[in-house]
């Protein structure tokens, strides 16, 4: 999956362990994550991963949404 740009939709405590699994197996640079309250993952951003709240603009050219 390396260079692929990965969404994960809705980031709760599922979407979590995704994300943090991907962060592992993964170029961090190509994840993004959304979630209705973007601040409750914050924390990701340090990690490289793109923090959003607008479903439609995360998945604009993603290869695989989650």
């Amino acid at each position: 999956m390396e260079g692929k740009k990965i969404t994960i939709i809705g980031c709760g405590n599922l979407g979590q362990a995704i994300l943090k699994g991907l962060m592992k197996s993964t170029n961090k640079v190509n994840l993004v994550a959304t979630k209705r309250d973007p601040d409750a993952i914050k924390h990701f951003e340090k990690e490289g991963v793109r923090i959003l709240d607008d479903n439609i603009k995360a998945i604009e050219d993603a290869d695989l949404n989650l």
